[in-house]
């Protein structure tokens, strides 16, 4: 941490510290007692002793993450490690309602969900930028996919950070291809380029569309089936029972989606299910035979129903 009190209320900024202060220091969270750290890799800070159990620190802090923290709130200007009592949450920077969560290590996706929900229970937007070791490279995990928002402006997206650099990094764009894996643009800003609002408002106005053959898109859904792959064998079982096949759907159903990125090949269930059904509730009726769960916490999944029933509309046309 890299703020602390002292027993009178005072707080103390662990960088304006040269030599480690005499007089007892404590966590402004759980009020245990901490020390005052300076080494040569991580930046000067505050740790808890040997043994404290703090509700709001409970996940060690790297060097990256002091590195990136502090650097994140010279850009912004916000409240440093404010506590929020009524959530128990302690965000790395506050401004106003912007809840800002800078995660440099792995951490669970049962854990990242709580944090996340929690914050949006009370009122609060969390905003997670990630740091090197999360942010995705050529493979993503699904913390990685969990960590992604959505706007239209945007498309799909995640925020990272490189205090080395003095970047804050936008990977936006995001598409998965059958063929190609997952593909996206970058945008990138230098310390205080632009400001805090700036950022979150960015927009493309020449987001591209993927190249997308259908043809080879059904051809690649066929050669899953002869290889045998479990989970396309579970897909084609769902649409057969609902009196279709997997390989023979509407020439449509093969097409590109802005949307495959959350449902993969699953998406042609949902897709033959609008041919089954009247209208949007109908077809939201057909989409529990998918027993499907939804792991973005940052997206409502409502939303991108909405979006995949127009996009079946148009295409379907």
């Amino acid at each position: 941490m890299l703020i602390a009190e002292t027993k009178a209320g005072v707080k103390l900024f662990a960088n304006d510290l040269n030599e480690r202060p005499t007089e007892a220091l404590i966590c402004p969270g759980c009020k245990e007692s901490v020390v005052f750290k300076k080494g040569r890799i991580k930046l000067p800070h505050f740790a808890h002793k040997p043994h404290t159990q703090c509700f709001s620190f409970s996940e060690g802090e790297t060097a990256e993450h002091l590195m990136n923290k502090s650097f994140f709130h010279q850009w912004s200007g916000g409240q440093l490690e404010a506590y929020l009592p009524q959530l128990k949450q302690r965000p790395d920077i506050l401004v106003h309602s912007l809840a800002i969560e800078i995660q440099c290590s792995p951490l669970s996706f049962e854990r990242y969900t709580e944090r996340t929900k929690n914050y949006q229970k009370h009122g609060y937007q969390p905003w997670w930028l990630l740091g090197n070791k999360l942010l995705p490279q050529q493979r993503w995990g699904q913390l990685q996919k969990a960590f992604c928002s959505y706007s239209p402006e945007k498309g799909i997206h995640l925020w990272g950070i490189k205090a080395q650099q003095k970047e804050i990094w936008l990977v936006y764009a995001i598409r998965n291809h059958f063929r190609l894996g997952f593909v996206y643009r970058i945008k990138k800003w230098c310390f205080r380029e632009e400001p805090l609002e700036a950022l979150l408002l960015y927009t493309d106005q020449q987001l591209t569309s993927l190249k997308w053959n259908f043809t080879e898109y059904r051809y690649h859904i066929q050669r899953k089936l002869f290889l045998d792959n479990a989970k396309i064998h579970e897909l084609q079982q769902k649409i057969y029972l609902l009196g279709g096949n997997i390989q023979t759907l509407p020439g449509w159903c093969y097409q590109v989606s802005d949307f495959y990125f959350f449902f993969d090949d699953r998406l042609l269930f949902l897709r033959y299910c609008f041919t089954k059904a009247a209208n949007f509730d109908e077809w939201l009726q057909l989409l529990k035979y998918l027993e499907f769960t939804w792991q973005y916490p940052l997206i409502l999944q409502k939303e991108i129903l909405i979006l995949v029933y127009q996009e079946c509309q148009r295409l379907a046309k």
